[in-house]
């Protein structure tokens, strides 16, 4: 789609679309005289190419701009977000250095709040977005937050400074906090297979890429050693899960059955591991040893998912039916027993949850009910000046 060709008349631009849908997205380059295709972005919609020598392309809810060589079909530098929320898709510009496009954000937009155990709300001072998950640091004093539906990508929120940094710019989701807590691991789309790499949380240095395949990333074990990954069986068509060891590259089954097995979360002491399965029918809770070997054990009642330890490992939260919170007291010496789950409190549009360490507070992604909003177009004359300054180039192509 959004085709567009490049001086010289040699050249076109445009975004691909994998079968997996708009995650997979990216802006491409094929030459009409050779045939030959290239990747410029991955993670990206509706790329243009301006004058002024940058790559404009669309990602999550921002429009990005990074110097680009046109002769080479190269991106000579970083990307930069120059509009930070305008509707998808819905922009364009003029070759004399305007630029069109349509503010706001397109389908649904969230909140992340903080809740107590009684169900007591307060909005976190966050800026109403599209956001997807969040994932509390081992500190507790950070979120890592993924904002955009199709390529969207994964921002930290410092619940002490109050601020949100963006971390990543090519369409990263699935972020984990890796046990040091300063940094954290995300998959990316790249060459059409699916990446794994981590990251410092403050930006600096680069990111590492340590694994690669059709697989999502479900919890580290505290000790980093070791992943437990989700990964659909082509023979029953099912997610089964898997322990990866960080330390000999290999891996080994967990849970295989025809039946859907997710979200999975190692204890505190990486002794134990959640997860959800739809064996009963219906999603439920259940507990195994990671050790593999002993019984398994039912935690929820009535349609339970999405478990998160306590960091004490001596209670298990978990959802039922989507909206309620639920509680289970843990023992797991001499031998593990679950107490009766208790209700917590009920809350409504929720996206996504994670316990603060200390297991007396949730911060919750909610969603937003959508306001009808007069739509607009913004129109920003003189903006290659703009761009110059604001994004770093070695060189503006003429």
């Amino acid at each position: 789609m959004w085709p567009q060709i490049l001086p010289g008349g040699e050249t076109v631009i445009f975004t691909a679309y994998n079968a997996d849908g708009r995650a997979a997205s990216h802006v491409d380059a094929v030459s009409l005289k050779s045939g030959e295709r290239r990747t410029l972005v991955s993670g990206a919609t509706v790329g243009r190419f301006v004058p002024a020598g940058y790559l404009i392309y669309q990602q999550g809810n921002s429009l990005m701009a990074a110097p680009f060589d046109p002769v080479r079909l190269k991106v000579t530098g970083a990307a930069v977000p120059v509009v930070e929320r305008f509707l998808g898709h819905q922009y364009n510009v003029g070759a004399s250095g305007s630029l069109a496009y349509v503010p706001g954000s397109s389908d649904w937009e969230a909140t992340l709040t903080v809740m107590d155990r009684k169900g007591t709300a307060k909005p976190l001072p966050a800026p109403v977005r599209q956001y997807a998950g969040v994932r509390i640091s081992p500190d507790g004093n950070r979120l890592a937050v993924r904002i955009g539906e199709d390529n969207g990508d994964v921002w930290i929120f410092d619940l002490l400074r109050e601020t949100l940094t963006r971390l990543t710019y090519e369409g990263a989701y699935n972020a984990r906090w890796m046990k040091d807590g300063k940094r954290i691991s995300y998959a990316l789309r790249k060459d059409g297979a699916r990446r794994f790499f981590w990251k410092n949380v403050d930006g600096s240095g680069r990111e590492e890429e340590f694994l690669k395949g059709e697989i999502s990333i479900n919890s580290w074990s505290p000790d980093g050693d070791h992943l437990v990954l989700q990964e659909k069986s082509y023979s029953s068509r099912s997610d089964d899960l898997w322990v990866y060891s960080t330390k000999d590259k290999k891996r080994q089954p967990f849970v295989q059955t025809p039946f859907n097995e997710y979200n999975a979360q190692f204890s505190p002491d990486g002794r134990w591991l959640a997860y959800d399965s739809l064996e009963s029918g219906q999603s439920e809770v259940y507990v195994q040893p990671f050790s593999g070997s002993g019984g398994k054990w039912q935690v929820s009642r009535a349609n339970g998912c999405c478990a998160v330890w306590d960091q004490s490992g001596k209670e298990l939260f978990y959802l039922q039916d989507e909206s309620k919170m639920m509680v289970v007291d843990i023992t797991t010496s001499p031998d593990f027993q679950t107490g009766k789950p208790r209700l917590l409190f009920e809350i409504a549009d929720l996206i996504d949850y994670d316990v603060t360490p200390d297991g007396q507070q949730f911060i919750v992604v909610r969603q937003k009910k959508k306001e009808a909003v007069a739509m607009q177009i913004n129109l920003v004359l003189n903006w290659f000046d703009e761009l110059k300054r604001r994004v770093p180039s070695a060189t503006n192509n003429p």
